[in-house]
């Protein structure tokens, strides 16, 4: 076999033009969407000084949207050919899965605002027996207002009111539900650990410790647990 052949053949494993180019353009385009993230979400990309400074070069200018702007997202597709990028894309996954599920729980919110407007007291009803915290005079007031505001066509004052109350109050409701299901697991995990080292817990203090924890949480609602597990709505909003 000739040694331009054997040229020939060895150019025909390696990558074509076409494939590098859509290489280029997938870390370009991972580029863009590192430089679009807020710098607490960017704290979770795991990049090195030099890519980290290219970075912030194109959040100062991206608001531009010019030339320069894409000639530099090309830069940064051009340092990330070097970089072991699989992690970049991890952390990316998992930014994106969590702005999936705020923006589904906005949106279940949303429609809790609609069907409380349209639908009155039954959907009201169906909140409270989820949420039993909330201040139910409250929203009637502000499901009054915005159906006063719909009627004489005016700015949506308690519409938007209305939205801020919910959203607000169901995610203290709801991070305070987890925080007391941390602490219960821990307290269960720790009580379970000193029973298979022998040590009783009767006794030892730690026993009325956790009595009166678990008081507390019956002070509260029995059904916590159960909205636990809706813990921000009911798809059925």
């Amino acid at each position: 076999m000739s040694q331009y052949q054997d040229d020939n053949e060895l150019e025909d494993w390696g990558p074509s033009k076409t494939q590098l180019k859509r290489d280029a353009e997938v870390l370009q385009k991972l580029g863009a969407e590192i430089v679009s993230l807020s710098h607490s979400e960017l704290e979770r990309i795991p990049l090195d000084e030099e890519l980290a400074e290219a970075v912030e070069l194109g959040r100062k200018l991206k608001p531009k949207k010019d030339e320069s702007f894409r000639r530099h997202l090309q830069f940064i597709g051009r340092l990330m050919r070097s970089r072991d990028i699989e992690q970049i894309e991890e952390a990316l996954s998992i930014i994106k899965m969590r702005h999936s599920t705020v923006n589904a729980r906005l949106h279940r919110l949303e429609q809790w605002r609609e069907r409380l407007i349209t639908e009155g007291d039954s959907a009201l009803n169906e909140l409270m027996s989820q949420f039993h915290e909330l201040d139910r005079q409250k929203l009637r007031q502000l499901i009054r207002s915005a159906n006063k505001e719909r009627e004489l066509n005016k700015p949506p004052v308690a519409y938007r009111e209305m939205y801020q109350y919910l959203r607000g109050e169901i995610e203290d409701l709801s991070a305070d539900q987890v925080r007391r299901h941390q602490i219960g697991s821990a307290l269960h995990t720790f009580e379970r650990a000193g029973h298979r080292s022998g040590q009783g817990l009767r006794g030892s203090g730690f026993c009325q410790t956790r009595d009166g924890f678990d008081e507390d949480m019956a002070a509260g609602h029995q059904s916590g647990d159960q909205r636990f597990t809706k813990i921000v709505l009911s798809d059925q909003g």
